[in-house]
């Protein structure tokens, strides 16, 4: 008799509300200099005010006079202590708009073209940038006196990406302890391009595998790793992994049975998926040819029928 294992997901925000501004210097006179946010996702794994450290920028302007002008293409820049700088200084111009876009990708670089008043990526591989991807856009409106000129660009970076994790439960009630392996996240698409914060032409189908460290007892149940993925809607996507469960004696009664199980949903970017499962010895083996509980029947013998006795004498 075949036993469905299903995951029950719980998706959590990972855009949660700064809890810390860094309000950057500007050292030079009207150079221009930047300020950054970033939404606090759930794990400090990722991106987050406290470790973001490097990112790039684009800018172009537009005036009166001209279409525009590129004053920044991919130039790196990197925060010291608390200030934000790059090699190569640019200055304010009156009577200029400037439009900003910005990225980061674990302090790698991406495959990335201007598009429209943002930025395009192109063929984003998370298979390959196994990595938190923030990015940012900001305009800046013409001013005509460089008195006005603003302090620095305030940047506010969200999360282009999803993420899941997986949660397993010990689901047996005699003490037994389960190990799992190899969890993976069956052929999902993991290229794509994202055109101004939102993806299209996702593709590649590919495993995307999450760790487990440690055994899982009835009463501790552990999370993988957290793994990203493009934000994409799918249909029946399998998740595949190994068990093994010993007795405490070190007695193993399964070895490396591989289970299937299958996910239906939508990812959306900036949002972390958490999917439960509890592993009990019905779903792990359901027809019992491993796991044969020890079981009782009973009988009581009755009691025979009343024979004669002696008298009681007085």
């Amino acid at each position: 008799m075949k036993k469905t294992l299903f995951f029950a997901v719980m998706a959590a925000a990972a855009m949660a509300s700064c809890t810390q501004n860094e309000v950057l210097d500007v050292a030079q006179g009207n150079a221009i200099g930047f300020q950054s946010f970033v939404g606090k996702p759930t794990k400090a794994t990722t991106l987050t005010n406290d470790n973001f450290n490097k990112f790039y920028v684009y800018a172009y302007t537009t005036d009166a006079l001209s279409s525009g002008s590129e004053i920044f293409k991919g130039e790196e820049v990197t925060k010291t202590g608390s200030e934000w700088g790059y090699a190569n200084t640019k200055y304010w111009e009156a009577n200029t708009s400037y439009n900003f876009a910005a990225y980061s990708n674990g302090g790698n670089k991406a495959s990335v073209s201007t598009q429209g008043d943002g930025l395009l990526f192109f063929d984003y591989s998370v298979k390959e940038h196994q990595q938190d991807l923030v990015y940012a856009t900001a305009k800046v409106a013409a001013f005509s006196d460089l008195a006005n000129a603003p302090a620095s660009v305030a940047l506010n970076f969200e999360h282009l990406l999803s993420k899941i994790q997986f949660t397993i439960e010990n689901g047996f009630t005699g003490g037994q302890i389960m190990s799992i392996s190899e969890i993976k996240v069956n052929s999902i698409p993991t290229i794509g391009d994202c055109n101004l914060g939102e993806w299209r032409d996702v593709k590649s189908n590919d495993d995307i595998t999450c760790s487990l460290e440690g055994e899982i007892t009835s009463d501790s149940p552990k999370a993988t790793e957290q793994a990203y993925v493009i934000p994409q809607t799918f249909s029946n996507i399998a998740i595949t992994f190994r068990v093994s469960v010993r007795t405490p004696e070190f007695v193993y009664l399964v070895t490396d049975k591989e289970m299937t199980a299958t996910i239906s949903g939508t990812w959306e970017k900036g949002k972390v998926y958490n999917y439960t499962a509890t592993l009990t010895p019905e779903n792990i083996d359901p027809d019992g040819s491993n796991l044969k509980p020890i079981k009782f029947t009973t009988t009581v013998a009755e009691w025979p029928e009343v024979t004669g006795g002696t008298n009681l004498i007085f």
